[in-house]
């Protein structure tokens, strides 16, 4: 195949009326963009097919042509005269001659001598390859390729927000390794997490600088995520069947993930998942009825891929079975008759809103007189004596009534009222 190749190489030259090398000749432009062509037409071909066909047309050594073909057939994509100046660059000052008859008939390579007059051009090219990254630092890659370099050739990468303006420049080492291919990195820092940088390597040719392609990346925005209860974080009381209400504040967890509410059991440590909901910093629910009374933590959990982020309320809250006691009067008192009377008490797991009725039941016939209506948070009143009221004995009593049950309790002893 390479010899077809070859010969129909050597007859296009022939066909165009160009110069062919008969005993020394030196590759013009248009020869240097077909030798190309025939290289990057057939990618799968082994390097060293081509050897003989390159080094047949200038003067580079076997290393030398072996590299070349390694750096064309990698580059498929790219115009053929994108090599010329390099193939050129190897070529020797021959003596030609010109045929000026086109014919179709190919030359034997085996009839054509090349006769190395003068040392090849040193060489190096360079390609950026990629870039591994954090929120504030990146490992930039590249490659350098050299041919009839005697030195190591300084190579370092630009990079910065921007392609243009003024560039920061970080050196990379390792480069020259006669002809090989070699990998070229470099470590930046101190990046700004959520920012674009364009980044390239560069690397001293044997004219100047040699420039690969900028590539980007975007480093990622700093992630700490966080959850905390802001409320209730002191003791307090929730009642079965009440609405309660959990708020906290997040970082880094977004609005739209789940936030699961739920207590955990003071003494048991049993957890009773109470809602998941969305992340917006507060919720209302209802403390269900199959709750034991208890004291329990509230907790709040959050997940965020595959890590979970938990907070627990500062102190615990207490569900407790809803009582109301009078404490006073308790002992037998006299109340007059027109004027007002005392009365006080204690309420568990009873709202403070909720309304409590004060009223007298007489001790002879169990009649009922109401005297007042007052909040249950108060937990003392003074309500007056009507004078309708007869005079007599009576025991006080209040009561309250809460998620459909009612609470009442009696003084222990009666009291009298008195003109």
């Amino acid at each position: 195949m390479i010899k077809k190749l070859f010969r129909l190489f050597i007859g296009a030259f022939i066909l165009v009326g160009v110069a062919v090398p008969v005993q020394a000749a030196g590759l013009t432009t248009g020869q240097a963009n077909s030798l190309i062509a025939v290289v990057q037409s057939a990618p799968g071909v082994p390097a060293s097919a081509f050897v003989n066909l390159i080094t047949a047309f200038s003067n580079i050594t076997v290393n030398q042509a072996t590299s070349l073909i390694a750096v064309v057939q990698s580059a498929p994509g790219v115009a053929p005269n994108a090599f010329v100046g390099l193939l050129i660059s190897f070529t020797t000052d021959m003596t030609t001659q010109t045929t000026t008859q086109a014919t179709t008939q190919p030359i034997p390579a085996t009839t054509q001598t090349v006769a190395p007059t003068s040392n090849a051009q040193p060489t190096v090219s360079v390609k950026t390859t990629g870039a591994n990254y954090t929120t504030t630092t990146a490992l930039l890659a590249g490659y350098v390729s050299t041919t009839g370099m005697t030195s190591q050739p300084r190579a370092w990468f630009d990079w910065g927000t921007s392609t243009n303006g003024t560039l920061n420049s970080t050196n990379c080492a390792n480069v020259y390794d006669g002809n090989t291919l070699v990998s070229c990195s470099a470590n930046v820092s101190n990046l700004t997490p959520g920012t674009t940088y364009y980044y390239r390597i560069v690397a001293d040719g044997p004219i100047g600088e040699v420039r690969g392609g900028f590539l980007s990346f975007t480093t990622p925005v700093a992630i700490n995520p966080s959850i905390a209860i802001t409320s209730p974080n002191s003791g307090a009381y929730w009642y079965r069947g009440a609405p309660a209400t959990v708020t906290w504040q997040t970082r880094d967890i977004p609005q739209s993930n789940s936030i699961l509410v739920r207590l955990r059991g003071v003494s048991t440590n049993q957890e009773y998942n109470l809602a998941t909901v969305a992340n917006n910093g507060a919720t209302t629910i209802t403390v269900p009825d199959s709750m034991p009374y208890d004291a329990y933590y509230v907790e709040v959990k959050a997940s965020v891929g595959s890590q979970s982020y938990l907070d627990a309320s500062d102190q615990y809250i207490k569900i407790v079975q809803p009582s109301i006691i009078i404490t006073n009067p308790n002992s037998s008192a006299y109340w007059t008759s027109g004027a007002k009377g005392e009365v006080s008490w204690n309420s568990v797991g009873i709202p403070t809103d909720n309304a409590v009725l004060i009223r007298l039941r007489d001790m002879a016939s169990g009649q009922e007189y109401e005297l007042a209506t007052v909040s249950a948070g108060s937990g003392n009143a003074t309500p007056s004596i009507p004078g309708s009221i007869p005079l007599g004995s009576y025991y006080v009593e209040i009561k309250t009534a809460w998620n459909g049950q009612s609470y009442i309790d009696s003084s222990d002893t009666y009291i009298k009222i008195i003109e």
